[in-house]
């Protein structure tokens, strides 16, 4: 695997803008990123993994994670609560 795309994953990795806990895992011998999220479902740690294996797979996967995150904060921002 090579050094420049192991930087290009965590490059973008760090990129990542969420209160969501995601842990990079690991990089394969065959350049495949696995990255797992923390979840607590019931006092259960119930990590969920996540596979990549391109770093435009992970960028699209980060831009829509902060943008839910943004999305987000303008929710809780606003005077008007979500329905549930």
């Amino acid at each position: 695997m090579s050094e420049e795309l192991e930087k290009s994953f965590r490059d973008l990795f760090g990129m990542l803008k969420t209160r969501k806990k995601f842990i990079l895992k690991e990089i394969t011998a065959e350049g495949k990123l696995i990255v797992e999220r923390e979840d607590e479902i019931c006092g259960q740690k119930e990590n969920r993994p996540y596979f990549f294996n391109t770093p435009q797979e992970l960028k699209k996967f980060v831009s829509e994670m902060n943008q839910e995150e943004i999305e987000y904060q303008k929710t809780i921002a606003g005077d008007e609560m979500p329905y549930r």
